[in-house]
């Protein structure tokens, strides 16, 4: 499977403090979101909805913070059951932080790779690589 990524690297710079949020010396502010576990329970009415409480949360946070730099801090995605639709959940995150056109970046968590992992039938831990 060959996937293309896209790395854009913007340019982070202070603020001046000519708005005096910080009495009047350069800040910058990073929002940190963490253990965002979309994708919980798909086949129900209460799981898509909570992941799109989820994200105008996030929407709300970001309105509300006016960060420099969003950092996405592990467990995005709850890992179960989403081995076939992973990718839409992390889109739907990334989407709903484009609209902002502030950087972003993220570190994966336990249950951001789990849909790889298996137990073996002789009782070992196995990670399935083969998709990436």
């Amino acid at each position: 499977l060959t996937q293309n990524f896209f790395v854009h690297r913007p340019t982070l710079s202070m603020r001046d403090g000519s708005d005096d949020s910080n009495n009047g010396l350069p800040s910058f502010r990073v929002l940190q979101l963490t253990d965002l576990h979309l994708g919980e329970a798909p086949q129900t009415e209460w799981g898509p909805e909570n992941d799109q409480e989820t994200l105008n949360c996030i929407s709300t946070l970001v309105a509300l913070t006016e960060p420099d730099l969003i950092v996405l801090t592990g467990d995005q995605l709850t890992a179960n059951n989403i081995d076939a639709n992973a990718t839409k959940y992390q889109n739907m995150i990334g989407n709903t932080l484009d609209e902002f056109g502030i950087p972003f970046t993220s570190i994966f968590g336990n249950h951001d790779d789990a849909s790889l992992e298996r137990d073996s039938e002789d009782g070992t831990y196995i990670v399935r690589l083969e998709q990436y």
